[in-house]
């Protein structure tokens, strides 16, 4: 059985929004109520987030309207995070950190960026087309990209420095409960 172009959109589309709700689910159960201290995971979670900013800045394309979005959505994610950062508990029990953050700002970050996300990966398949169609043997072809789009870029930058400023406090909020206070 030999599959037509549009059932293998609809596959691909089906796998990539099954793999992205389970991200989303992930995202939001650690955004919300307490939460134990591991030190290990943060520090991966940021390190990938850095790395996928930088990638994704690099990639996009040079305009003064790119440019505008990507500082506007990193300096957002920059405020919400120090803001967010201000209204979390840090307490020490049994042995262990628990941080209990503030749970509208980490859900609200989250929305803005499944939303977008949402919003690319309804138009993938007409940009995909579009990108078939305009494609012609010898010449380069417009494949669509990620971050093609400034408001997608800007929704990215404002979640990746919302939680690596987050996680950087994390860190500063729990090395504080380690110190002895004598």
């Amino acid at each position: 059985m030999e599959m037509t172009p549009d059932v293998q959109n609809l596959l691909l589309m089906a796998v990539v929004t099954v793999a992205a709700g389970f991200l989303v689910y992930r995202r939001v159960r650690r955004s919300v109520g307490r939460q134990r201290f591991r030190a290990a995971p943060l520090v991966i979670r940021s390190t990938v987030m850095a790395l996928a900013a930088l990638t994704f800045v690099a990639l996009a394309p040079k305009s003064p309207e790119t440019l505008e979005f990507a500082a506007g959505g990193a300096g957002i994610g920059l405020g919400l995070a120090l803001y967010a950062l201000s209204h979390t508990r840090f307490e020490f029990q049994e042995g262990e950190i628990f941080y209990t953050g503030h749970p509208l700002i980490g859900l609200g970050v989250s929305a803005i960026f499944i939303a977008r996300l949402g919003y690319s990966l309804i138009r993938m398949p007409q940009m995909m087309t579009s990108a078939a169609h305009a494609y012609s043997p010898g010449s380069a072809a417009a494949v669509p990209s990620p971050v093609s789009s400034p408001l997608t870029l800007a929704a990215f930058l404002l979640m990746a420095a919302y939680y690596i400023v987050y996680g950087i406090g994390l860190f500063r909020g729990a090395r504080r409960l380690e110190k002895p206070t004598a």
